[in-house]
């Protein structure tokens, strides 16, 4: 019996009675397995940190790659050797039978469409989207970030119009320096409040100034926040940018990936240079703390464009709508608290004691 865990990074085997466990690959930390497939003497794998096949040779344990990076995220992998291969075709083969999600095939090319757990098909019986919790209580979400990275310009396409002031030009001039609530209906109709906090380092408010405001839109998001969108614009992640993460994950507790979704501004610029945001995530240095952070968050981001076409940037949020959801599911829908310890809690409790 042979298997792969994309968690540990571990691909193993063993008898069928759970005797005689080897480990025949350790790649902690540098691989998300996914499929696997067994051939004798090699086992072939899917790895999402990869763009292509990998083959391991079981006696020596060598890997190597199979063919170029033309895939995105691989998902399951099968083996057939010899003879003629005809898939059958089924209502399911053509655009997954027009299900967004699972698609069931039914006699006489029928299908039948069937939704993730967490979500619910609509009336149309094609596409799923998240089940709303209480519909008196709001999705939370607070928008974290460096100054001058465009967060209050991701407050407006989550809103959908401008409610958040934006300076006339997105560099390192401070734009939000209160925390600001705004509730909105157009994430598929369900209610949701977004909180824009002022922004880290490049600002000449003072740290103590800059971390009252960020408790105040914690206030703001009782009894919390189901996600933070850490906002970053691409093409500019600087020394600064390295220090908000480090003051996020300080103060906020070690917790704080669980609930993260990385934002990039500035998509326009890839678009430009027929680039698409998963080409650069893979191109940056893989020692820097934003490819950490992405690590850490499970893969957890989307990009925005700072002037898009509407559709595009609809298409966005809908992403980003199904990360939160099923970052949501993972933790179990229960609102970030912070650690008992970290500072912000503590600043809360000396502050606002009674």
């Amino acid at each position: 019996m042979y298997w792969c865990d994309g968690k540990s990074g571990l691909i193993e085997k063993s008898n069928l009675d759970g005797t005689n466990r080897r480990v025949l690959s350790d790649q902690y930390g540098k691989a998300h397995f996914f499929g696997l497939a067994l051939d004798r003497k090699r086992l072939y794998y899917t790895d999402w940190s990869r763009s292509y096949v990998m083959e391991l040779l079981i006696r020596s344990g060598m890997h190597y790659q199979l063919g170029t990076e033309t895939f995105s995220r691989l998902n399951g992998i099968y083996l057939h050797k010899g003879g003629s291969y005809v898939q059958e075709s089924t209502g399911c083969t053509y655009k997954r039978g027009g299900c967004s999600h699972i698609c069931i095939p039914r006699p006489k090319e029928k299908v039948k469409c069937l939704c993730p757990d967490g979500m619910s098909l609509q009336n149309d019986d094609k596409e799923c989207e998240v089940d709303l919790q209480d519909a008196s209580e709001p999705l939370r979400l607070l928008v974290i970030g460096k100054v001058g990275v465009g967060k209050s310009t991701v407050g407006n396409v989550l809103i959908g119009r401008k409610v958040f002031a934006v300076p006339l030009v997105l560099s390192n001039q401070p734009g939000t320096l209160k925390s600001t609530a705004v509730e909105a209906t157009n994430f598929l109709g369900q209610h949701v409040r977004i909180i824009d906090t002022p922004g880290v380092y490049g600002s000449n408010q003072e740290e103590k100034t800059i971390k009252n405001e960020i408790a105040k839109g914690l206030r703001l998001a009782k009894p919390g926040p189901h996600a933070l969108l850490f906002v970053t614009r691409i093409g500019k992640f600087t020394a600064e940018d390295e220090k908000a993460i480090e003051f996020y994950e300080r103060n906020f507790g070690s917790q704080i990936t669980r609930y993260i979704v990385v934002v990039f501004t500035g998509k326009e610029k890839l678009v430009g240079e027929g680039i698409n945001i998963h080409d650069y995530v893979k191109s940056l240095n893989p020692k820097s703390k934003l490819k950490a952070l992405i690590e850490k968050t499970e893969h957890r981001y989307v990009a925005f464009s700072d002037t898009g076409f509407i559709l595009d940037q609809k298409k966005n949020v809908d992403n980003l709508l199904d990360m939160i959801g099923r970052m949501m599911l993972k933790n179990l829908a229960s609102p970030y608290f912070g650690d008992p310890e970290d500072a912000f809690v503590k600043h809360e409790k000396e502050k606002y004691k009674p």
